[in-house]
């Protein structure tokens, strides 16, 4: 084992900090090589499995030793080993640093949890396979009963948060404290409000014979949680951890302190930014490039883990062309994609509620790892996918909802990552400021009060520099503008530069949309016939019964309608005007129509009229056309 020898040589060890980095384990392994002359590695396993348990960077000696108890535990795994496998479905040789951390690690650690750790170690240093076999049995029932733990727990955490939230608006910080919580899984429950909100997480299991609570903290990129803790350091009774989590004990009397004074911390402390989190991307690939190589290939840079994570890739414009859920309560999703005629399938663990957006047809980007699907001896390479986006937009039109504010609320439970509420007034957003700011989503009114008409391009402009539209994925849009500027101002919102996946289109007064018909502006091949129909004119006056009349009757359009696309020719040079009189012009340089002042102002002042009157389908086409870069060019 060539690498093995890399270990720090124990007669010239670094005298300074000679286990630095090192997880408890990692220091037992070194201080037996220190005492033998010699790497331990017949117990290379027990040290890896707690290394990559520990979450220590698997660089440097780590890395080594992680490595070297992988092949061991491949090779001759323990009949602790064999049995633990075994209870995960997973076969020894199969073993991974990830397979460690998501199955071995945490059955090993449910007895410290929730018991004692004794049934842990007796596992881990039984010499026969029935007594192996007898003790994994039980730690798997006790990493069931965890997981129950964590979910119900997780539940109860929530609705204090939730609760917390509708009376005192959003915090920085989560801070929860409560009785009758088991302090062993208080880690496991704050990293998971950590991912559902992506804000700094503090639980906290309250003993009433003490007064004192006992708990865990996880926190997000950008806010070290050992400094900030260490800012209060008076308020607990003792603390320990690092950047990323730590574990407290702190009096049931001074919680609260601690909750203001994080939140104020992580106000000054984070900018924008940084409250979005954020996917790393190693490489933008195409689907070909995905194959059973690469991964071999890849694989000789395990172990992968905290400091040498797997890497991961982008695949830009693959188009969906099978979709299924997986798994108890489809809570996975399996998707088949397609890009040059070769396929390959996605899987998302966690991701079934995105079905319904993820359909058939689609063209999307997908972020994730590149796997192997072993299946009746069969090996096709797979992308085990953590993330998604796409240009198109789903629309949903809930206009017809009565019960417009429970809906909405019912709809953003759990949702904050990339979401934003627009409302089409004042009222509106005052309403919803009043009734939703718990859900710490941010709310915005299409357009602020005393603004007029005349200063759309500057609102626009002022909005595109404060407010945080950049990335949003769903917009959850409360009635629909009615005049030019807020109409201007969604459009803004709605441009593909600032993401967009998903908008829903509540009534501003939560009943069905009307029904009173309307005229449809006319589309760029509607301005080209009517301007056939003038350039085989030639020639003709302004007059109100003459040939503009007889235009708009043969085009089927108003006479107002047909003098606007008059106008919107002359505006491009198309025409020429000569006191009463119209000519074509002979060779006009080719134009676009956006390039018309008075076409954008018509096409917007028509918009407004018009939205709240629209059907589905043709609200789903205004929608979409505002979220595709694609302007019309005539001559």
């Amino acid at each position: 084992m060539p690498e093995a020898v890399a270990l720090v040589n124990p007669k010239q060890p670094d005298c300074r900090y000679p286990f630095k980095g090192l997880c408890g384990a990692g220091v037992v392994f070194k201080l037996g090589h220190a005492l033998l002359g010699r790497p331990v590695l017949e117990y290379a396993d027990l040290a890896a499995i707690g290394t990559i348990a520990d979450l220590m960077p698997l660089t440097g000696e780590n890395r080594i030793i992680a490595r070297a108890g992988l092949e061991l535990m491949r090779r001759r795994p323990s009949p602790g080993i064999r049995a633990l496998c075994k209870a995960c479905g997973v076969e020894p040789e199969q073993l991974t640093s990830g397979r460690i951390g998501f199955g071995l690690a945490p059955r090993l650690n449910a007895g410290g949890r929730l018991e004692h750790a004794d049934s842990a170690v007796k596992l881990l240093s039984a010499d026969n396979e029935q007594e192996a076999e007898l003790l994994a049995i039980e730690l798997d029932r006790l990493n069931g009963e965890r997981q129950r733990l964590v979910e119900q727990t997780l539940i109860e955490a929530d609705d204090k948060w939730q609760s917390s939230c509708a009376s005192e608006g959003m915090r920085n910080v989560i801070v929860i404290a409560e009785e009758g919580w088991n302090a062993g899984i208080a880690g496991l429950v704050a990293s998971k409000l950590v991912e559902r909100y992506y804000r700094p997480a503090v639980i906290l299991a309250c003993d009433p014979a003490t007064g004192l609570c006992k708990g865990s903290a996880r926190s997000i990129d950008g806010f070290d949680l050992y400094e900030a803790l260490t800012e209060y350091a008076g308020l607990m009774e003792h603390y320990g951890g690092h950047q990323a989590a730590a574990g407290l004990t702190i009096a049931r009397d001074r919680v609260d302190q601690l909750r203001e004074g994080l939140h104020k911390l992580a106000g000054e402390r984070l900018s924008p930014e940084q409250w979005q989190p954020k996917k790393r991307a190693d490489l933008s690939c195409s689907l070909e490039d995905l194959t059973i190589a690469a991964h071999e290939e890849l694989a000789r840079l395990e172990p992968f883990g905290q400091g040498n994570p797997t890497p991961r890739f982008v695949l830009s414009g693959v188009r969906i062309s099978e979709t299924r859920t997986l798994g108890k309560e489809n809570k996975h999703l399996r998707l088949t994609v397609e890009q040059n005629g070769r396929k390959i399938e996605a899987l998302g663990f966690g991701m079934g509620e995105h079905r319904q957006r993820l359909t058939p047809g689609l063209s999307i980007d997908l972020l994730g790892e590149l796997g192997v699907n072993e299946w009746n001896g069969t090996r096709r390479a797979q992308l085990v996918f953590q993330d998604w986006k796409t240009d198109q937009l789903l629309i949903h039109d809930r206009r017809s909802e009565k019960a417009v504010w429970p809906a909405l609320e019912k709809l953003l439970l759990n949702r904050t990552e990339g979401c934003i509420i627009g409302c089409a007034s004042q009222e509106l957003y005052q309403e919803a400021l009043s009734r939703l700011s718990h859900t710490g989503i941010p709310i915005y009114p299409l357009a602020p009060g005393g603004a007029n008409a005349a200063t759309v391009s500057e609102t626009a402009s002022a909005q595109q520099r404060t407010r945080p539209l950049s990335g949003w994925r769903e917009l959850f849009l409360i009635g629909l503008p009615d005049n030019e500027q807020n109409v201007l101002i969604l459009k803004h919102w709605l441009h593909p530069e600032y993401g967009g996946e998903t908008v829903h289109i509540y009534s501003e007064h939560g009943s069905p949309q009307a029904e009173e018909p309307y005229t449809a502006f006319p589309e760029r091949s509607h301005f080209a016939e009517v301007y056939a129909r003038f350039r085989d004119q030639g020639t003709w006056l302004d007059s109100p019964n003459g040939f503009l009349q007889a235009t708009a009757s043969a085009a089927g359009w108003p006479l107002a309608v047909v003098r606007m696309m008059e106008e919107v020719f002359i505006e491009l040079g198309f025409i020429t005007v000569q006191g009463v009189t119209r000519k074509v012009e002979a060779k006009p340089a080719r134009k676009e129509l956006d390039e018309s002042a008075r076409y954008r102002r018509s096409r917007t002042q028509f918009e407004a009229s018009a939205l709240a009157k629209m059907s589905s389908r043709e609200l789903h086409n205004w929608l979409t056309a505002c979220h595709t870069v694609n302007t019309g060019s005539i001559r």
